[in-house]
């Protein structure tokens, strides 16, 4: 007999809406609904089941758990499906993978031949492959698998939208396991490994179990895990550990304190752990999606990762959590992580929309991309050759970048250097990159030493992209041309100039991690992203001729608006080499505007207030009408709605931007707006008032007296009866005494209070008792007389 888990109570809720094409599933941490739930559905049919899961440790750990419960090793019935591993036999039907395994088998298999059903598990966490593989799912539904289940699992995730969404039912399981005691108990960030410490000790002592340490990265596990006392066992979990056997290793072993990032938060139950120590911060990795670099960036965790975590320590009995932050900082908090989406590099993403012949506008979003992103993403592409203009048709280079399972950046080249028949050369090179593993200096003399002395993680890397490829593996590699690697990184060449500073294209500022570099070009192969500059670990030097054959030299003119000139650039390829002031002709400085522009957000182009007022207007119905009104053009459209009117100008600032959104928007929707959202309003009181609309607060205000609302009983609804205009009522002397929307119980309840406060500070004028009865009015009493006697 197994156990009881509290999820076994929904069993019967979630077959029968999987009966009818899925459901969603909301279960506390620690209630089992990963290693139930699967298992219940392979009872229900004989097709293929998929279990994703965001990570390699959860999906090994996950299958592991599964398979225990038939009493079968994996690969039989229970099977796992990694970028290098493989666990599968002619009997299996339950597949456990990762997201990003399963994207490649879809890219394969757009019908899922023999799948039954998809289990988007752990899907609180929002990465960038969960969000593809649900806007492809409901593709591949709607196309070719109206039968294809799919049910989407979660312990935290507020489900409201997906059902809203997507049109499943939503399945709860209420309850925990066992009982959780929670301790707050607030650190100093400057001391916060010796409280941690202290804390560690004290749960030691209470704790007969597994202690659970939630910790941001490998570095402060480390730093932990030399401080721990000597009799104190510890194991570490991180993605660069080897931890195939931690459950039997956890079943076996006494009492340890296991230090783990937040790869443990999603992962099945760990066996004896019966308290969790959380610090409360995580690191993430967040892209510049012109290099590709990563800057790493601590910060808080979210309720929900709160929850998670802390739900670890009631799994198998009653638990305790030590959070060390205080009950005040937990409750301001946010509630989940923004989605991935909005701040990753969307190339993946676009490669694979591309792939299914799906238009951005077309897909199916639960949270759309980032705007901006998914521009810088499709004009890199186009550079590459790997999409069409319009970026929905993939080319041959495009569907090799999906194939050899790499970043895009690095596929790239590797696609390069297939054509320039340096594959071999080009797999080891990229292999070694994308292990990120520590290069010695000079790399470019050691790359082939390298190769020859490469560790096992090394080799089984290269061999797997040649198995993607189809290729023949040298086991001696050389290093590629320069002007091969110019080609394919140009976003990562960095030039230092006789000063010693080094710079990519960009602009920005590159520093070394060892001794200055001598004056040249260099690629920079491995550097993090520390947001002001970007800190370089290996740059692989160049030879100045490959760059002069690859990088033209122009001249071109560049408008600088904060001092309103222009200049002559000269440049090597997107490299400025020097500056000088110049007097355009009427053609080049339209362009200079116009390359101005496209580098400036729409928001802070000319005639800021005016602007401001417009755009605010328009984001609002956008907001509240969605299927009717398109998005905001970016820089690059609307520069070309612009361009008539540049040719007109003595001065940028002169630009009427409102008047080209206009243009870009027609006759018949600017009337639209308009009525929508007009710009002024007539008061009670007969006065014109003019409407600020604020887009970020979702609101529109008038200022008016509060003698001029008089007699309204209710205020006017606009943006199509969706926002009620909010009215900021004023004393005599201008200052607001109360913003109302609910004017019914305004005058009800509040206008008599300020009646009392200002009927003898400001006597002059009127307050009646009755204001429903009243004229609305600008006047005074002594004017209110005159205009009753005349």
């Amino acid at each position: 007999m197994k156990p009881a888990l509290p999820v076994d109570a929904i069993r019967e809720d979630v077959v029968s809406s999987w009966q009818t094409g899925g459901c969603l599933v909301q279960s506390p941490p620690g209630s089992g609904k990963t290693t139930r739930l699967p298992l219940w559905l392979l009872e229900e049919t004989g097709q293929e089941i998929l279990l994703l899961l965001p990570r390699r440790l959860p999906v090994k750990l996950a299958a592991y758990q599964l398979a225990r419960q038939l009493d079968e090793p994996i690969g039989q019935t229970v099977g796992i499906s990694l970028r290098d591993e493989t666990r599968r036999g002619a009997s299996t039907r339950l597949t456990v993978t990762t997201y990003g395994a399963f994207l490649r088998r879809l890219t394969r298999d757009p019908e899922l031949t023999g799948v039954s059903t998809v289990i988007l598990d752990e899907f609180h966490e929002r990465q960038l492959d969960q969000d593809t593989c649900l806007t492809l799912l409901h593709s591949c539904r709607a196309l070719f698998r109206p039968d294809l289940k799919l049910l989407v699992m979660s312990a935290t995730l507020a489900m409201d939208t997906l059902h809203q969404r997507l049109a499943l039912p939503k399945v709860e399981s209420d309850g925990q396991l066992h009982p959780l005691t929670l301790h707050y108990r607030p650190v100093r960030t400057k001391d916060w490994l010796g409280e941690l410490l202290g804390v560690i000790n004290e749960a030691r002592r209470q704790c007969n179990d597994h202690i659970l340490v939630f910790l941001p990265g490998l570095r402060d596990i480390e730093s932990v895990k030399q401080r721990l006392p000597t009799d104190c066992l510890s194991c570490i979990v991180h993605s660069q550990v080897n931890n195939d056997d931690l459950i039997d290793q956890l079943r076996s072993s006494n009492a340890a304190v296991i230090l783990s990032t937040n790869l443990a938060e999603s992962s099945v139950t760990l066996p004896g752990v019966r308290c969790v120590i959380d610090l409360g911060r995580e690191r993430y990795a967040r892209v510049d999606p012109h290099t590709d670099l990563t800057e790493l960036v601590t910060r808080r965790i979210s309720k929900s990762s709160a929850d998670q975590r802390a739900g670890r320590a009631a799994r198998e009995g009653p638990g305790l959590c030590f959070r060390l932050w205080s009950e005040t900082e937990h409750n301001a908090l946010a509630p989940d992580q923004p989605a991935e989406i909005t701040q990753a590099d969307l190339k993946p993403l676009v490669l694979n929309l591309a792939d299914w012949g799906l238009h951005r506008e077309d897909a199916f979003w639960l949270t759309p991309p980032n705007p901006g992103r998914w521009q810088v993403a499709l004009s890199q592409l186009h550079a590459w050759q790997a999409i069409d203009s319009a970026g929905a048709q993939l080319t041959d280079h495009g569907r090799t970048l999906i194939r050899v399972g790499l970043s895009p950046a690095l596929a790239h080249l590797v696609s390069l250097a297939t054509e320039a028949g340096l594959v071999s050369n080009a797999l080891w090179f990229a292999a070694l990159l994308s292990l990120e593993q520590p290069l010695p200096e000079p790399v470019r003399d050691a790359f082939s030493s390298l190769v020859a002395q490469g560790d096992a993680r090394l080799k089984q890397e290269t061999r797997r992209l040649a198995r993607s490829l189809g290729v023949t593996l040298n086991n001696q590699a050389g290093t590629l041309p320069d002007a091969l690697l110019i080609r394919a990184f140009p976003q990562r060449l960095v030039r230092v100039d006789s000063d010693g500073n080094a710079r990519l294209a960009a602009g920005r500022q590159v520093r070394s991690r060892e001794q200055t570099p001598k004056p040249g070009w260099y690629l920079l192969l491995h550097g993090q992203d520390q947001g002001g500059s970007i800190l370089a670990n290996t740059l692989w030097p160049l030879d100045e001729a490959a760059i002069i054959a690859a990088l033209p030299e122009t001249e071109t003119v560049r408008y600088r608006p904060e001092q309103d000139r222009f200049e002559a650039e000269q440049r090597r390829g997107a490299f400025v080499m020097s500056t000088r002031p110049t007097r355009p002709d009427a053609r080049q400085k339209v362009e200079a505007w116009r390359q101005c522009l496209i580098q400036t957000p729409v928001r802070q182009w000319p005639d800021a207030e005016s602007l401001g007022f417009w755009i605010d207007r328009y984001q609002l119905v956008r907001h509240h009408l969605p299927d009717d009104w398109p998005d905001l053009p970016t820089p690059d459209v609307l520069v070309r709605w612009a361009e008539p009117y540049l040719s007109a100008l003595t001065r940028l600032s002169g630009l009427n931007t409102p008047e080209v959104l206009n243009a870009w928007l027609g006759y018949d929707k600017v009337k639209q707006l308009h009525r929508l959202c007009p710009s002024r309003w007539t008061a009670p009181s007969g006065r014109s008032v003019p409407l600020v609309y604020d887009a970020d607060a979702n609101r529109v205000s008038a200022d008016l007296k509060l003698q001029e609302a008089f007699g309204l009983s209710e205020s006017p609804r606009l943006v199509g009866g969706h926002l009620t205009l909010t009215l900021n009522l004023q004393a005599p002397n201008g200052r607001t005494l109360a913003s109302v929307i609910d004017l019914p119980h305004f005058w009800a309840s509040v206008y008599p209070e300020i009646r009392k406060e200002m009927r003898g500070r400001y006597n002059k004028h009127p307050w009646p008792t009755e204001p429903m009865e009243a004229p609305a009015t600008q006047a005074t009493n002594r004017q209110l007389a005159r205009q009753r006697t005349s």
